[in-house]
């Protein structure tokens, strides 16, 4: 007899392993997702194993549970996006088909076998899952399960040639086959790692931190397992896209650490993170790392001496993405004030705060001033001026910011989604 921990998402279960739990899977929750309950009521952790202790629990459930979009998020955050599930998928099958390509098999059965898999393309299998998904939610017959869809063999295991393959999909890697169930399902629904049937196991203590504990023991995967790095020019920087964060996508806060210029003492700028972006390709450092420059002139010339450096393939560099409210925005020059695009000339992170924080008590946007000409690139350089002012506005806006769900349908805050957007997805 053993225990087994099993994966479900939206009531479908999708993995059980036996008495051990699946690191890979643990990357999803992080310890604030662990939930205890008897006979339906939530408790307190310590509550929950005191109980269990006086044999006082009854109907209990101890496990990891989070929303379907969090999930999503995370493991984007890592890479699993569903472009790159394709990927894998495609490729892996591809390998399949030139590695059997002349085999001849001496049965018939594996030879059909062979040309329903050789058939097999990620839209295909994607339909096939929902099929199958559905027809174990609704049906008792494993026959029924069998003929829902022509590749439900495939997913069951049943073919000779796949039996080892995660439903289907020709993987040692559990997380590309969760990400592509993520996608069958609407966004309140729940992932849950059930460690119930764990509870007295003497093969793990549950009490502990699970989550931390698979991000440890996941060496061999160190760059996905690990926080991400994010770089960026400088100390405002940084504590503005951590605020932003904790507010637009706290359940990814612990996915990532930020640079810590001012203990450091790092100088700031876009020439100081090139510096800093060249020192970390050097080093070989193993954790993935984000640098994020601003959109202006600045990081345009110091981003070109980047180009001959060979980076690695776990560091990313992203710029600020264009922005609409910079398309028609007022700047300072030499002629005095005019309305212009000044994307890719001065938006800087303070340019995606908000418009509310942009506005002056006067209700007027704070403008950009033309500080400098690069010969190289033959572009005016631009900065918004009263930065001070700015960030001070901005952090009154941290302190009585709204719930996630109000902040992600408020205009305000569309700039930093989109900022953000971008440097959570760098390596889907």
């Amino acid at each position: 007899m053993g225990t087994y921990v099993t994966l479900r998402i939206a009531g479908h279960e999708i993995l059980s392993t036996k008495n051990s739990i699946n690191n890979a899977v643990m990357t999803l929750f992080v310890e604030q997702d662990k939930v205890a309950r008897s006979r339906g009521r939530t408790m307190p952790l310590a509550e929950f194993f005191d109980s269990q202790q006086r044999g006082e629990l009854e109907e209990p459930f101890l496990g990891y549970e989070t929303y379907i979009h969090i999930a999503r998020d995370r493991m984007e955050v890592m890479g699993y996006t569903m472009a790159r599930v394709r990927a894998l998928f495609e490729e892996a099958m591809q390998g399949w088909r030139e590695e059997h390509e002349n085999t001849h098999w001496d049965s018939d059965g594996l030879t059909l076998e062979q040309d329903l898999i050789s058939s097999v393309h990620f839209d295909d299998w994607l339909e096939a899952l929902g099929a199958v998904l559905e027809a174990k939610a609704s049906e008792r017959d494993y026959e029924q399960w069998r003929t829902c869809h022509r590749l439900a063999p495939l997913l069951l295991g049943d073919l000779v040639l796949a039996d080892d393959w995660l439903l289907g999909f020709p993987t040692d890697d559990c997380r590309p086959v969760i990400r592509a169930v993520l996608e069958l399902f609407p966004d309140k629904e729940f992932v849950v790692q059930d460690l119930t049937d764990a509870l007295g196991s003497g093969w793990s203590s549950v009490r502990d931190n699970l989550c931390e504990q698979a991000r440890e023991d996941l060496s061999f995967d160190y760059p996905l397992s690990q926080k991400t790095i994010i770089l960026t020019e400088g100390t405002s920087d940084a504590w503005i896209l951590s605020g932003a964060m904790k507010v637009l996508f706290p359940h990814l806060v612990e996915y990532f650490s930020f640079m810590d210029f001012e203990n450091a003492r790092i100088q700031g700028g876009a020439g100081s993170l090139v510096q800093i972006v060249k020192a970390f390709a050097a080093a070989g450092v193993a954790n993935r790392v984000v640098a994020l420059f601003d959109n202006d002139t600045g990081a345009e010339e110091a981003l070109a001496s980047l180009k001959e450096v060979r980076l690695l393939k776990n560091i990313k560099l992203v710029k600020c993405p264009q922005l609409e409210l910079a398309r028609n925005y007022p700047s300072i020059g030499p002629t005095g004030l005019q309305l212009m695009d000044v994307n890719g000339l001065a938006t800087s992170i303070e340019m995606y705060l908000g418009e509310d924080v942009l506005r002056d008590e006067s209700g007027e946007l704070t403008p950009v001033q033309w500080r400098g000409y690069s010969d190289k690139l033959r572009k005016y350089q631009g900065e918004i001026i009263g930065k001070d002012k700015v960030k001070s506005r901005f952090r009154e806006k941290l302190r009585t910011a709204p719930s996630q769900e109000v902040a992600h349908q408020l205009p305000e805050w569309q700039a930093l989604k989109l900022l953000l957007r971008g440097v959570l997805t760098a390596f889907g």
